[in-house]
């Protein structure tokens, strides 16, 4: 009989690239899910080195409104600290419930990073700390 594996429901990782904090999501975000993308979001809109914050949901296999809800609450603090918020989503499990709320019409979204930061390159990276929590 194959081994069962556990697999955390939501993985968080972190990296920069090209000026740019980038937050990638695995697995599912749902209220079991969403403290974590919740903490590494207010972590990326609050990092001062960096002119934008790139969500990556390429690899979320399902998206509740409780993380809609935190996407908007990030753009709204990007904003407000002066990053630009960009939306990796390529898949059906993010594209529809976008669609559905017409958040793909607030949020600037792209079908890869590479695509996400390629429109980043014109805002300089922040050197004061503008933003406070």
């Amino acid at each position: 009989m194959p081994e069962l594996r556990w697999t955390p429901p939501l993985t968080i990782l972190r990296s920069r690239s090209e000026g740019a904090e980038v937050v990638a999501a695995i697995g599912e975000i749902d209220l079991s899910t969403v403290d974590s993308l919740r903490a590494a979001l207010a972590d990326a809109t609050a990092t001062t080195s960096v002119h934008s914050v790139v969500v990556d949901f390429s690899r979320v296999e399902f998206l509740a409104t409780c993380g809609l809800n935190e996407l908007i609450v990030a753009q709204q603090s990007a904003k407000q600290c002066g990053l630009r918020f960009l939306l990796v989503a390529p898949g059906r499990a993010v594209r529809r419930p976008l669609l559905a709320t017409g958040l793909d019409q607030e949020l600037s979204v792209h079908n890869s990073v590479a695509d996400a930061l390629a429109g980043t390159g014109s805002h300089a990276p922040r050197s004061d700390n503008q933003c406070v929590r």
